[in-house]
């Protein structure tokens, strides 16, 4: 196209013939030509203006040179260009947006404001975007050659954050943790948190925990703010109290079977849950429970009780229940020699004992079954106890087995680090540890001691306090240690520095001083004047003084920094002042001409004297005389100036007035000669060549002066007239005076006084108290035209305006000789607004909550305060629509005030309750006792009824409930609203609970000999299909009635974890119920009667009553061999295993009845080794 718009792309089409092979373009921009190629070509002018485009093509490598060329003239026309901005690009909600079109060159615009809306003003009004989005903004403009150009920008509309809050309902000292689910839109990111748990405390983290101090329900307040806008959102929360768990037995201590009925005390729980040590439970309030005991020893049973609230708390409290089986006095310990405290565990075997009584030889006793005792020894010798044990039946009966036990002193090499904190570098002894051969010393900073009472100094070189640990490892001659431990702490050492400046002066000196000190928390200044300070400013002044000379005096300064721990840090520097120089002289200042003046130099710390005498003469004398001289008819006044100056420089100014003046004329003459107190009177001076005049006005006053005119007002506080004799006396420049007199005659005052209220509402009768004086007759102007006479009158104002009306009231009092005066007050008479509104609807039901509220007060300028009854207000004369955020009974109350006045209405409106919503969260599947804590998001709820499908029942918000017994729970929830209507939801089936395996076992014997004697167990569980059993000597099983061999001497718990397809295990334990002994006995039956069913492999259940094997009876076996023989010597079996015996059979056949010859080795685990023999029958 041609032309073409500024910034428009031209496309040319080339066209030539003949063979040319070299091409340049010129596009007219003074480029010149260039050198392209053949084909097609595209430019692009920018600036508007006439170009004319030149081709040439040629043939190179002709001998004529041979070329040709084509042109075209291109008009560009100008472009507009399109530009504009926004005041705002984003908010929520809605958004206004003002435009500022910053377009050149356009005679047409285009606007396109992204919600389907546009302009062609040049200058759109603001506009407004209501729903929430993404808008582009496009403006197109024109120029009047039909140019174009396009601008666009993007501005946004946010919704605002829909607040929500993530919590649940938590038990008494336990965090509640919070978590912030709000939503917003991508570009209108949260960027503040703002908490209020509704107990005082806040955060402003995105996911806070807190730990509210006391049981109750909080309100949860969250408000997410956005870059553009803010939410709110609430949530109720509910901190349940834990209950008090605590119950009594009736009697803790009995014998098998033992019947004991526990009585709950428990305060705040609702549901019991009783285990009682041997596998039995309860959900009784107040069970009974029978303890049984098969054993031979006394069984200790933890009683326990669990509480839980109708929340889920829980809190528990055990018991031990002792339940005793004869009488047999034995037990065995586990001491060896050893350090005091030597703590013993005592094992108690006894058998049918009911009650023990235990001598420890130390003063101590214990009845316990089978005590631990701590031996002391705190001498510095063994010691040994006879320990004796009294095993004691329901019968009386008794037996006594003593035993002794050997105990080392006890090391106890307790030390105190001396002192025990300390600003570095900081040293500590450590007293005398008594009773140690040795001792090693860690003192915590790499370094190490040795002896009996060390010194040690530590450091810190950091700005942090250092606590540095020490440990002492000592032992006693009996190879006992102690290891005891201290710390000392050592405070860093603050840092002292500052500058002075300037350093050196006079009398007196200011100087700055800056303070560059680090690490303290505290300063002190001494300024070596006496005074202190204790100023933390980094930059400070202080002045000092050197009155006294006659030298420069030196102060020290001192600055000592301090930290929290007193550590302390000073520097010091110093000043110099020099004496101070005080000028000052004395000599007569007033008399006549000639006047010779002796002055005298008072001064002190001058060194040299310059006097100006102030009539153009100097001297340098000390103590000088002038002579003063007065030509003319006037005072004539003289400025004396002394400059003391010292050695050092410094320098004092005093000065001086003379007054030298001549001889007067006293004489004047009154304005008035009689009047009406008060009665000013002007005096007109006469005087000739007078400098100072003293008037005496015969009243009493007086006047000084210099010539001129005066003035004096005469006061008459009596009933009749007085004469004053008012006196001039005049004073010349020689010292001589003149008099002259007069009279005047004074009447009594007058004074007009009254008081009034200032100001009151319309109608305002005002209630004058005139308190005039000397007066007879009384003039009132009220201020709009009437005049009243009298004492007191009475007058009433109206003010039917919308303004306040002023007025003022004027009093004049009149004496019997015509004098007068008069006093005004000024009153407000202020006008009184009517107030009335309207507020519509009077009644409904939330959350429809908005009121419309119309004023039907009186006109006027007034001010309007609304009172909404629920915290809200405004202050405009028609607040429109006001919304409540909650039901109930509301007052509204309207203010309408002139600047004085006021007049009040109200209204009552009602909003009542909601319905209620009910609804929860909470299910559950796993083993009883299941615990299930369950969300309620109900909406308008006040109270709540749960019930969980089990008979139980719940009021909580937010229960935590323990399903005991196993089975399906459908769990219902009723809400109950504010107005007393409910709603119910029920979840079907939403909780399971599998029953739980219940572990119980008994095992014989109790007590066995190592390695050989077999334990046999009693599997008594119950819902249970597996089994774990623990020996307590690191051996387990997984039969169900396992024998166990025991290895090692000692006392052995056993244990059983049973175990069932839903995975509910139960754990049984008996504490110290098998005692391995190391001790051997082995004996040998003298018949058996083999089976006939063929051999085995020999291993026989010891239990068993067949007697199909010959074996023996035995404890504490580990070595064995046993050799069977025939009557002529044949060896018939050999077994080194004496758990395997023989069965009867040789070499596969059943021997033949008869008697045969045995040989057996045994080594028990004592030590003791033995060979038996003898013969046994053959029985067939």
């Amino acid at each position: 196209p041609n032309p073409v718009c500024a910034g428009e792309t031209v496309n040319f089409d080339e066209t030539t013939t003949g063979g040319a092979n070299y091409f340049q373009w010129d596009f007219g921009t003074g480029n010149g030509f260039q050198w392209t190629g053949a084909g097609d070509q595209a430019f692009t002018f920018n600036t508007a203006g006439t170009y004319t485009v030149s081709y040439t093509a040629s043939i190179q490598g002709a001998t004529a040179g041979c070329a040709d060329t084509a042109s075209v003239v291109i008009d560009v026309l100008p472009s507009p260009t399109a530009g504009f901005t926004v005041d705002n690009d984003a908010a929520c909600d809605q958004l206004t947006v003002a435009f500022t079109n910053t377009s050149v060159n356009a005679i047409s615009h285009q606007w396109d404001f992204g919600d389907g809306t546009t302009s062609t003003d040049p200058d759109p009004p603001p506009h407004d975007y209501t729903v929430p989005g993404s808008y582009t903004i496009t403006l197109r403009v024109m120029n009047g050659q039909g140019c174009q150009d396009i601008a666009t920008q993007v501005v946004n509309v946010y919704e605002p954050p829909q607040v929500q809050i993530g919590a649940q309902n938590v038990c008494e000292g336990s965090d509640a943790e919070f978590a912030d689910l709000t939503v917003t839109e991508p570009g209108n990111t949260i960027i503040g948190w703002a908490w209020d748990f509704g107990d005082g405390a806040t955060a402003d983290v995105q996911a806070p925990t807190h730990l509210y101090a006391a049981p109750g329900a909080y309100v949860v307040t969250l408000t997410a703010t956005t870059p553009y806008c803010s939410g709110t959102g609430t949530l109720p929360v509910v901190v349940e109290a834990r209950p008090q768990a605590s119950f009594l037995p009736d009697d803790d201590l009995g014998c098998s079977p033992h019947t004991v009925n526990f009585s709950n005390t428990s305060i705040g729980g609702v549901n019991a849950i009783w285990t009682f040590g041997d596998g039995g439970a309860s959900n009784d309030d107040s069970p009974s429970h029978i303890y049984l005991n098969l054993g031979t020893q006394d069984t200790i049973y933890t009683a326990q009780l669990i509480m839980t609230s109708a929340f889920g708390c829980a809190d528990s409290v055990s018991v031990p229940i002792t339940v005793a089986p004869g009488v047999q006095a034995f037990f065995s310990h586990n001491a060896t020699p050893g350090c005091a405290p030597l703590a013993v565990d005592f094992a108690n075997a006894s058998v049918g004992a009911d009650s023990y009584a235990w001598d420890f030889g130390d003063g101590s006793t214990s009845s316990a079954t089978s005590p631990t005792h701590v031996f002391v020894n705190t001498t510095l010798f063994l010691q040994t106890f006879q320990v004796r044990l009294i095993a004691t039946s329901d019968a009386g009966c008794a037996d006594t087995l003593v035993q002794q036990i050997t105990a080392y002193p006890t090391p106890d090499f307790t030390f105190v680090a001396q002192p025990d904190s300390g600003c570095s570098p900081h040293a500590v002894t450590f007293p005398a540890v008594v009773g140690a051969v040795s001792y090693q010393w860690d003192f915590g900073d790499g370094s190490s001691g040795s002896g009996p009472s060390p010194t040690h100094i530590y450091f810190n070189n950091t700005t942090a306090d250092v606590v540095y640990p020490i440990t002492l490892i000592g032992s006693n001659a009996f190879g006992c240690s102690d290891t005891t431990y201290d710390e000392v702490t050592v405070f860093p050492l603050p840092f002292a520095q500052f500058t002075v400046a300037p350093t050196t002066g006079c009398h007196p000196l200011t100087a700055t001083l800056t303070s560059t000190s680090t690490g303290g928390s505290g300063v002190s200044w001494t300024y070596g004047d006496g005074s202190t300070s204790d100023t933390t400013a980094t930059t400070h002044a202080h002045t000092w003084f050197n009155y006294a000379g006659p030298g420069a005096t030196t102060y020290p300064i001192g600055l000592t920094v301090v930290t929290d721990h007193g550590c302390t840090s000073t520097a010091t520097s110093q000043v110099q002042v020099f004496p101070a120089v005080q000028a000052g002289f004395v000599a007569d200042t007033i008399g006549c001409a000639p006047l010779p003046v002796q002055f005298s130099n008072v001064s002190s710390g001058g060194a040299t004297y310059t006097w100006n005498f102030g009539d153009a003469t100097t001297s340098s004398a000390t103590s000088p005389t002038h002579t003063y001289l007065n030509q003319g008819l006037n005072d004539a006044g003289f400025d004396v100036e002394l400059v003391a100056t010292s050695t050092f420089g410094c320098t004092d100014t005093a000065s001086l007035s003379l007054l030298v003046h001549p001889q007067p004329i006293a004489q004047f003459v009154t304005g008035v000669q009689a009047g009406c107190q008060p009665l000013p009177v002007n005096f007109q001076d006469l005087t000739i060549g007078a400098t100072a005049l003293a008037w005496s006005f015969g009243d009493g006053g007086s006047l000084s002066a210099g010539p001129g005119n005066t003035s004096h007002t005469y006061v008459n506080a009596t009933a009749d007239p007085i004469v004053f004799d008012p006196q001039l006396i005049a004073t010349s420049q020689h010292g001589c005076t003149d008099t002259t007199s007069a009279q005047i005659q004074v009447y009594p005052e007058v004074i007009a006084a009254f008081e009034v209220d200032s100001i009151a509402c319309s109608p305002f009768a005002v209630d004058l108290t005139n308190a005039s004086n000397g007066a007879s007759a009384y003039q009132w102007n009220m201020g709009d035209g009437t005049i009243l006479v009298g004492f007191e009158p009475t007058y009433t104002y109206v003010n039917n305006t919308t303004a306040d009306l002023v007025r003022t009231i004027t009093l004049t009092a009149t004496s019997a000789f015509g004098c007068t005066s008069t006093v005004s007050r000024t009153i407000t008479v202020s006008p009184v607004p009517s107030a009335a509104f309207q507020a519509t609807p009077g009644t409904q039901q939330f959350p429809s909550a908005d009121v419309l509220v119309l004023n039907n007060s009186s006109p006027g300028p007034w001010t309007h305060h609304w009172d909404f009854g629920d915290g809200g207000s405004a202050a405009v004369a028609s607040p429109g629509s006001h919304t409540y955020s909650s039901w109930g009974e509301f007052t509204i109350e309207l203010v309408v005030s002139s600047a004085n006045c006021s007049d009040t209405a109200t209204q009552v409106i009602t909003i009542t309750p909601p319905l209620p919503t009910a609804s929860f969260l909470g299910q559950g599947r796993g083993c009883a006792p299941l615990t299930v804590a369950f969300t309620n998001t109900s909406l308008q709820g006040v109270s709540y009824q749960w019930s969980f499908g089990d008979g139980g029942t719940s009021t909580a918000d937010n229960p935590t409930y323990v399903f005991n017994v196993a089975g399906v729970y459908s769990v219902t929830l009723t809400a109950v609203g504010p107005g007393g209507t409910t709603n119910t939801y029920t979840k079907v089936d939403s909780v399971v609970v599998h029953p739980r395996a219940m572990a119980f076992f008994t095992l014989q014997p109790t007590e066995v000999a190592v390695p050989s004697q077999p334990v046999f167990t009693y599997n008594l569980s119950s819902n249970a299909s597996l089994y774990t059993w623990d020996f307590g000597d690191g051996t387990s099983s997984a039969e169900q009635n396992p024998v166990h061999y025991y290895q090692q001497a000692g006392t052995y718990d056993v244990g059983l974890i049973a175990n069932n397809a839903f995975n509910c295990p139960d754990t049984f334990l008996l504490e110290e119920l098998v005692t391995a002994t190391a001790a051997g006995e082995i004996q040998f039956p003298n018949a058996f009667t083999p089976s006939g069913s063929g051999p085995s492999d020999g291993v026989y259940d010891p239990r068993s009553f067949t007697n199909d094997h010959f074996f023996p009876l035995y404890e504490g076996v580990e070595d064995y061999k046993l050799e069977i023989f025939n009557r002529w010597g044949e060896l018939l079996f050999v077994t080194e295993d004496v758990r395997v015996g023989w069965d009867g059979y040789y070499r596969g056949q059943l021997s033949k009845q008869d008697v045969y010859v045995w040989k057996a080795f045994a080594r028990f685990s004592d030590g003791r080794e033995t060979t038996l023999k003898g013969d046994v029958t053959l029985l067939r």
